[in-house]
């Protein structure tokens, strides 16, 4: 497993294996040694690309499953109504080590600048002023995206953003 997270007494995470990569599998109730093979929840479409689910965003009540470009939500209380429903298209997460959630907001890398997911929804925080900076490779190697890792800065309580 890789891209774990922790999200209502459960462990939630994405296999290794590259035909596998747009599956969800989540653990039993309070057993993180417990993975029963009917624990899993496709974001589709299946096999889309080849990086497939990309990041986990675990806010307090919902936990955002991002591909590249788009956003579910998990949405139920049990394994009997889990089930994956779609936030936001043309939006998605390129860095899975950009996620931090700040005060249950989740802010995230995506291909064309820095998102933050709420309860409103997603919303773009640098396309008013700094588009420029992620939408060309005058300033940033857009290339290395997916290595950058974001973080709170409790001085400053502000997220940040290292890439």
């Amino acid at each position: 497993m890789e891209l774990i997270v922790s999200w209502k007494d459960r462990l939630w995470g994405r296999s290794a294996k590259l035909e596998d990569v747009d599956t969800t599998w989540y653990s039993e109730n309070l057993s993180i040694y417990k993975w029963p093979a009917s624990n899993g929840l496709v974001a589709k479409p299946q096999g889309q690309d080849r990086y497939g689910v990309t990041a986990y965003i675990p806010r307090r009540d919902e936990l955002g499953v991002c591909k590249r470009d788009r956003i579910y939500k998990v949405v139920g209380t049990a394994s009997s109504n889990f089930e994956m429903i779609i936030v936001v298209e043309g939006v998605g997460c390129v860095a899975p080590d950009s996620v931090a959630v700040i005060r249950d907001i989740g802010y995230f890398l995506s291909y064309d600048g820095v998102y933050q997911y709420g309860p409103s929804g997603v919303a773009s925080i640098s396309r008013e002023k700094v588009h420029a900076w992620f939408a060309t490779d005058t300033y940033f190697n857009r290339g290395a995206f997916d290595t950058a890792v974001g973080r709170w800065n409790s001085l400053y309580d502000l997220y940040e953003l290292l890439l």
